[in-house]
């Protein structure tokens, strides 16, 4: 799979709509994001769409490669086109799509980075799972109060009422 890096350099300068933004409750009125890009459909809570100016002191590249895992090669290539971008930069991942890019005159795609993918190859040594011990716990049953305590109260309050019944 691949992310995705459009420039939108006519987007609203105080549009932002990202990780951050959805987790704090904020849903701002998009523009038809999914025309400017020229696909079908986008699932917009996949989606970052942010100035970049907001991270103008660490770099875009610098954003991608932190926030997304980037493949580090294609991003070295990429780099300076990604580094160029001015105003806002929309990244989506391919999965957020429904069809095929084919950006229109709000949006250029400025690079198709390689994600990570999961490698579910790896040969674990199995754990020597011999016979167990029983865990640690209390020994014995579990504490209760003793059985006398129900029958004292009783004759406590027993006792009580007849000294009450004969001192009135």
């Amino acid at each position: 799979m691949n992310l995705l890096v459009f420039a939108l350099p006519e987007a609203p300068p105080d549009l932002r709509h990202t990780d951050l933004t959805r987790q704090r409750g904020e849903a701002p009125d998009l523009p038809p994001l999914h025309e400017w890009i020229g696909v079908d459909g986008i699932d917009t809570d996949k989606i970052e769409l942010f100035p970049v100016d907001d991270v103008a002191s660490m770099g875009l590249g610098t954003y991608l490669s932190t926030a997304y895992d980037v493949d580090a090669d294609a991003l070295a290539e990429a780099g300076p086109r990604i580094d160029s971008v001015k105003g806002s930069v929309l990244i989506v991942p391919e999965d957020a799509l429904t069809g095929r890019p084919d950006p229109g005159a709000d949006a250029t795609l400025v690079a198709s980075l390689p994600l990570p993918n999961a490698r579910h190859i790896a040969a674990m040594p199995k754990a020597d799972v011999g016979p167990q011990a029983p865990a640690p716990g209390p020994s014995g049953p579990p504490a209760s109060r003793p059985r006398g305590v129900p029958l004292i109260v009783l004759a406590g309050l027993a006792l009580a009422a007849i000294l009450l019944w004969v001192l009135t």
